[in-house]
This record gives C-alpha cells, sequence and structure tokens, in this order.
C-alpha cells in the first residue's frame, strides 16, 4: 500500500492508494477524504476479452475443414478446365452449401448446448430463414445479378439471418467469403491471363462479372445455409422423439 497526503480545503487530509490484482489485470482503489469523496478506479480481468478469443478460436476450427474442401473443389474445377477435361460442371461450390450449413448448425447446436447459449428452436430457425430466402428470390426475378439492387436484397438477407442466429450467421458470412474469395481471385487470374476457363470474365466489364460473388453468392451462402441448418436440427428434433417417445419416462406398462 502507498500512502500519500494531499491538500483539500486548506487541510491536510490522508488518502492511501492500494493496488490489488484481479487476473492479468490490476484493479486500483483510492480512498480519499470526506470532501474528495471515494473513487474507485479499475480494469476488468479480462472475461470479455478471453470469451472473445476463445469464440474465435472456435469458429476458426469449424471454418478450417469446409473452407479447404471448398478451395480444393474450385482449385479442381480450374484444372479440369485448363486440361480442356469435360465432365467437372457438377463441380460447383454451390451444392456445398446445404451441407456445411447444417454442419456448422448442428456443431453449433451442440456447442451451445453445453456452455447454456443453445440454437432457437428449428421451426422459428425455419420461419426466420424462408423470409429472407424468399426476399432473395423475388430479388433475382427482379434484379439482374450484376445490378445494386440485387447487392441490397443479399445484404438484408444476411442480417436477417445474422439476427434470427448470430452464431450461425456469422460462421456461415465468414465461409462464404473463405470460398468466394479464391473463386475471384481466379477470376482475375483468368481473365488478366486469358486462360478461357468458366471464371473468365468480360476485360472491358470485370466489375460486373466479380459484383455477384461478392454479393449474390455472399447471400445464397447465408440464406441457403441457414435454412438447411435449420432443416438439419428439425431432423435431429424428430430423429430424437422418435428413439425416445416417452421424453425419458418409462413406457406405460
Amino acid at each position: 500500500m502507498t500512502d500519500f497526503y494531499h491538500n483539500s480545503g486548506g487541510s491536510i487530509q490522508h488518502s492511501a492508494f492500494r493496488a490489488g490484482r484481479a487476473g492479468p489485470f490490476p484493479i486500483f482503489f483510492w480512498h480519499g477524504g470526506n470532501k474528495l469523496g471515494r473513487a474507485t478506479y479499475f480494469h476488468s480481468s479480462g472475461r470479455k476479452m478471453r470469451e472473445t478469443g476463445e469464440r474465435a478460436r472456435s469458429t476458426g476450427r469449424l471454418l478450417l475443414v469446409p473452407a479447404l474442401v471448398t478451395l480444393a473443389l474450385t482449385q479442381l474445377r480450374l484444372t479440369g478446365d485448363l486440361l480442356g477435361i469435360s465432365g467437372f460442371g457438377p463441380y460447383e461450390i454451390a451444392w456445398l452449401v446445404p451441407i456445411f450449413g447444417a454442419y456448422f448448425a448442428w456443431q453449433l447446436s451442440r456447442s451451445g448446448a453445453k456452455s447454456g447459449n443453445g440454437a432457437p428452436p428449428p421451426g422459428k430457425l425455419l420461419k426466420l430463414s424462408l423470409l429472407p430466402l424468399a426476399c432473395f428470390g423475388l430479388g433475382l426475378l427482379v434484379f439482374r445479378p450484376t445490378s445494386g439492387g440485387m447487392a441490397a436484397v443479399s445484404l438484408m438477407g444476411i442480417l436477417l439471418i445474422r439476427r434470427a442466429w448470430p452464431h450461425l450467421g456469422s460462421l456461415l458470412l465468414g465461409y462464404a467469403l473463405a470460398a468466394r474469395l479464391p473463386v475471384v481471385i481466379t477470376m482475375l487470374g483468368a481473365t488478366l491471363y486469358g486462360w478461357e476457363t468458366v471464371y473468365d470474365v468480360s476485360p472491358y466489364n470485370v466489375l460486373a462479372g466479380l459484383l455477384p460473388q461478392l454479393t449474390v453468392w455472399i447471400g445464397f451462402t447465408v440464406i441457403v445455409g441457414s435454412l438447411a441448418g435449420a432443416l438439419a436440427l428439425a431432423l435431429r428434433g424428430w430423429l430424437r422423439d422418435e428413439a425416445n417417445p416417452f421424453g425419458g419416462s418409462a413406457a406405460p406398462g
């Protein structure tokens, strides 16, 4: 403890400055005289920082394998086009979206059940996913995929999904970026060097070719992934009810 004196109203008063610790950060207390009152200054123990860091690490672990699989499929499609091998058309990364959407929802539901921060009810999540899907489909009928209107519809869908289930929405958004940024880089390379693949876009209108990758396909990934996640959780609940129709109680005898 460190003692010091201060002048208050012409009188000398004694104060104490004490330093304590809480976690990795110190906590400081300053006790003064009556005229100055008592002020307490402290730093938080860093609990929120640790929680944020742990969540980021957990998100990275969940994203790693899906991102690598998607990147491998993108490069497989590019290699097939460069070598002139037909039959790579079905290998579109868009088909992975419902698979990984269901996987993300399943994993988040399991980890949330352990931490007490589980998923919303599957029925509610399904209803909240249908509205962005309907808006997205209507937007494709009204706007061109390269238009600003479709970009706005995609952004609105992402925001609605993140509001319905923030953890799943953020995870799907991270996956969408991990999936589409390599496609954008591949398209730029194909256009600049004239690879004559499916990734080539017009050199006179590169923005129109790249914009859907960064807007429409991002929105598609988040919205469709969320819908697949809701269906996966609903299916899991149904299977669990079928396996245990009496809810853990003894069957009537």
